[in-house]
């Protein structure tokens, strides 16, 4: 796909499956669609002359949602694509979306904007890190907002369910990587016996609680330097984040209800 968008000068939106298929501010970045009922239409794809649909997963968005004009495409097929085309102008989304976060990302208060937990996150993982974020509301802001500086840096799973993304998270940990679970369930069974699995076999594994009812933190500087010391430490952590994730509805307000995992909220 970078490939692809460097030939031909094609903007790409990718689903949240594919999150971080590009750096944030990549020209050929166009934003993040599946999460939100307003999306499609807001990135422009229903107003395109030709849509290319490539390894899309029904569960976060199928074809039939992309249009009259979209064309499936394999991605092989991609490698053929060597002539620079006139792209269709971007939608929307994407501009919409950053006016509407710009003052989440630089508010300092706590708890923590959902935006200026994730952008901190982003900024804090080390190279070759992962994200894994539980669908749901935080799933929803890390796919959403999280401005991914590293390539293939994060994981939201495309079902519901709290263990789908504790199990990516521990087998990305398996492997040495470091890896931070953010979760809005810290009670579950799936995070605590992914914990103890982390411990039992020395994994490295920082499991964040976001959520308004999270014990008070000093300040986002705080929060900054406890992750920093987390992936230096290499250990398992389980830290809890005071987030104001009311603040969802900023994005209801630009881009509709969340449709994502069949969630309404």
């Amino acid at each position: 796909m970078r490939r692809f968008a460097a030939a031909t000068g094609v903007g790409v939106l990718n689903t949240f499956g594919a999150k971080g298929l590009f750096r944030w501010d990549d020209p050929a970045h166009l934003g993040t669609i599946g999460l939100q009922e307003r999306d499609v239409e807001l990135a422009g794809v229903l107003d395109a002359d030709v849509v290319l649909a490539v390894g899309l997963d029904d569960r976060e968005l199928g074809p039939a949602d992309l249009g009259p004009r979209v064309s499936v495409v394999e991605p092989s097929a991609l490698e053929s694509w060597v002539e620079r085309v006139v792209p269709a102008p971007p939608g929307r989304l994407y501009g919409e979306l950053r006016a509407a976060l710009l003052p989440l990302y630089g508010d300092e208060s706590v708890p923590l904007t959902p935006a200026a937990a994730a952008a901190d996150l982003a900024e804090a993982l080390p190279v070759g890190g992962l994200v894994c974020a539980d669908p749901g509301p935080v799933g929803l802001w890390v796919a959403r907002a999280l401005p991914t500086t590293v390539l293939g840096s994060v994981h939201v799973p495309p079902v519901a369910g709290r263990g789908p993304a504790i199990a990516a998270a521990l087998e990305a940990a398996s492997t040495g990587r470091s890896v931070v679970l953010a979760t809005h369930h810290p009670a579950s069974g799936e995070v605590r016996a992914g914990l103890e699995r982390a411990t039992a076999n020395h994994w490295p594994l920082v499991v964040e609680v976001w959520g308004d009812d999270s014990l008070p933190l000093s300040s986002r500087a705080a929060r900054r330097d406890r992750l920093a010391a987390a992936f230096a430490d290499g250990g398992q952590h389980l830290h809890p984040v005071p987030v104001d994730l009311s603040l969802t509805k900023v994005l209801v307000d630009v881009a509709g209800p969340v449709s994502a995992w069949h969630h309404r909220f």
